[in-house]
């Protein structure tokens, strides 16, 4: 849990930090946590974009299962059935509704005075391609519209998302966008 990249760059910039992030939600999930959060005029906002393939399922109520492809290999993908399926997932709606989200962000962020740096983590080749060319985004890969996990050096216990080596790498990029944004 210290070996994330969130935590290197609070470690190296010695800043407090609150985590939105919870595994495996939308770009559209995240962004409706940044616009419920207590911003501050001043605040630094680091958002790991992540996959637009995802979206929240409302259950009943508040009850959120958040759908994503490898949500099909889990055992209550049963219940839905029918309802959710991996066409649904791989609708090309879903970039436009995360595009959205994105932008919603950035438009609140700017009239609260906060900076924003969107950080493509996992986030698809449609919508780096689309931000590539923003000062305040840093593609992790090289080149923008190159898919997420093609910069990868070491891989989590899991064997599916970033190891230790890549998120510090994770966190210099997104220090050197920080740097270059003049961020104080």
């Amino acid at each position: 849990l210290n070996e994330v990249y969130w935590k290197y760059v609070s470690n190296k910039l010695d800043i407090s930090t609150v985590n939105l992030a919870l595994a495996s939600t939308s770009l559209q999930w995240q962004s409706d946590q940044l616009l419920r959060a207590d911003l501050q005029k001043g605040d630094k906002i680091i958002w790991g974009l992540t996959n637009s393939n995802r979206f929240p399922w409302y259950i009943t109520g508040d009850v959120i299962e958040h759908v994503n492809v490898r949500f099909f290999e889990k055992p209550e993908a049963k219940k839905f059935k029918g309802i959710v399926t991996e066409k649904t997932v791989t609708d090309f709606h879903w970039h436009h509704v995360g595009i959205r989200a994105i932008r919603q962000v950035e438009n609140f962020c700017k009239k609260m005075e906060v900076d924003l740096l969107l950080a493509g983590i996992h986030v698809d080749n449609e919508i780096s391609s689309l931000l590539c060319s923003q000062s305040n985004f840093v593609m992790i890969n090289e080149e923008c519209g190159l898919g997420w996990d093609s910069a990868y050096l070491d891989f989590g216990t899991d064997n599916l998302h970033p190891g230790p080596k890549t998120h510090k790498m994770y966190s210099e990029k997104i220090l050197n966008r920080i740097d270059n944004l003049g961020w104080t």
